[in-house]
């Protein structure tokens, strides 16, 4: 499956958050994360900062879900809209 998380984020009012797209966002916290597969991680990261598409299996697809849901350096704003836009790319 390959993963592409290039657009932006939205506040409560529907307005996109200037600055770092999903993807970046996303980099950001697994860079700043200390579970997991690091290698795999810092790869995923590199790409999806640099706005390019992630491809993984369905395994890879659970763990990075399941970073989200668990992290502590996303608050529950940016969680929940990455965990949709995950529930779309699964379709």
């Amino acid at each position: 499956m390959k993963i592409e998380l290039n657009n932006q984020f939205k506040s409560f009012a529907g307005e996109d958050f200037k600055g770092l797209t999903m993807g970046q966002m996303l980099a950001e916290a697994l860079g700043q994360g200390n579970k997991g597969n690091s290698i795999k991680l810092y790869s995923w990261a590199l790409k999806f900062y640099n706005k390019e598409a992630v491809e993984m299996d369905d395994t890879d697809f659970d763990v990075l879900k399941g970073l989200v849901e668990t992290t502590e350096v996303l608050n529950n704003l940016f969680k929940a809209q990455l965990l949709l836009e995950f529930e779309k790319l699964k379709k």
